[in-house]
């Protein structure tokens, strides 16, 4: 027969196993549920995970990479890594079952630079209308501009900076699947600064370049061929 004292020593020693295994147990199942599926105060302080509608389309609140989290379109055709602290327009926001969606966002970066991103996506395009797209988005920015090519790992992606105004630096770009029908388009653009300052701080160009590929490049397509 155990003495008190042991007895008492492995009463405690039950509960804190337990209350260790509980509270992973908590643990696991906070990071499996959807972020529309929690409550604001449950969730990590990001303005992408605050806001109601742009949770909507965030299926964790784990990031993927630090920085972003991961994102799925309306349409479901598409994922991709989106910002921590980005924000959709649900008023701007547009759907048509699965077929296309319209999504415009503003981001905010640790750095306090702030960009928008306009992302467009059309399920009807086949890869033959490729070069019909990008003329299509060539004229969208008014600019005969050159797309550098990008083979990626089961699409393809074009990509070029692009010019608003003096006071923006912007990009824009076409994915699509390599065996499928589908794209998205993705233009992106940030402020040089304050006021009317001008775009000559390559450095910052650089910055906003590489911000705008790490989203670009992480699209990718669900069921191309379906």
């Amino acid at each position: 027969m155990l003495k008190p004292k042991m007895q008492l020593l492995c009463l405690m020693t039950s509960a804190l196993l337990l209350g260790g295994c509980q509270a992973h147990t908590d643990k696991a199942r906070h990071e499996e549920n959807k972020p529309s599926e929690m409550k604001a105060s449950q969730l990590p302080k990001t303005r992408a995970l605050q806001d109601p509608f742009t949770r909507e389309f965030l299926t964790s609140v784990k990031e993927v990479k630090k920085g972003y989290y991961p994102f799925q379109s309306k349409t479901k055709k598409y994922t991709m890594n989106f910002p921590v602290n980005a924000v959709i327009s649900e008023l701007d926001y547009e759907q048509t079952n699965t077929q296309s969606e319209f999504i415009s966002a503003g981001i905010s970066y640790a750095d306090k630079s702030s960009a928008s991103l306009d992302l467009t996506y059309d399920g009807g395009v086949m890869n033959a209308d490729i070069k019909d797209e990008l003329d299509y988005l060539k004229g969208k920015l008014q600019e005969n501009v050159s797309f550098t090519k990008v083979e990626l790992n089961g699409r393809t992606l074009y990509w070029t900076p692009t010019y608003l105004n003096d006071s923006y630096y912007a990009y824009a770009g076409y994915v699509h699947p390599a065996d499928g029908n589908g794209g998205v388009e993705m233009i992106y653009f940030s402020r040089c600064g304050k006021g009317n300052e001008t775009c000559h701080n390559p450095n910052v160009e650089k910055k906003v370049q590489t911000n705008f590929y790490q989203l670009i490049e992480t699209i990718k397509f669900k069921n191309p061929k379906d």
